[in-house]
């Protein structure tokens, strides 16, 4: 049987612990440096491996330390040694090493979010302007006064 997984074919009898340890040996090493793309890389790795495996966010923050080295691990080990959640392992090293990756702030979202529907009401507005001054949106009016009996 083989895998491939960061640019590599890994290959094994099958056996779990056999595919885990090889896929997690081809994992990178984040050391720390600003360039973003070395950030993005070593993320993307981790997490391709982190779906094969379906860990929990404590092991996935295991996992993760144990790939960090040089200045991102002794950055790490003052900063952050209590940390057991991936999503604040990640944040923090996003924050640290690729801050101009850093997530839109939320009211950066609600500025866009507003424009979005200030966009869709206009639009609406536009119909609904449309459809009542149509012709075939007016009923007819019959004035003539209905029989009696």
């Amino acid at each position: 049987m083989r895998f491939y997984i960061c640019g590599y074919y890994i290959y094994t009898d099958g056996d779990e612990k056999d595919v885990e340890r090889n896929m997690y040996a081809a994992l990178l090493y984040f050391q720390g440096s600003n360039d973003h793309d070395e950030y993005e890389k070593w993320k993307n790795q981790l997490e391709d491996f982190f779906k094969y495996f379906s860990l929990t966010p404590e092991q996935k923050c295991h996992y993760a330390q144990l790939k960090l080295a040089g200045e991102a691990y002794w950055w790490w080990e003052d900063n952050h040694i209590d940390c057991r959640e991936w999503f604040i392992l990640q944040d923090s090293l996003r924050t640290r090493y690729a801050p101009h990756l850093e997530r839109p702030q939320f009211s950066d979202l609600v500025v866009e979010y507003k424009k979005i529907l200030a966009g869709m009401v206009k639009t609406l507005k536009s119909k609904m302007t449309e459809v009542v001054d149509s012709p075939e949106s007016r009923p007819e009016i019959d004035d003539k006064p209905e029989p009696g009996p």
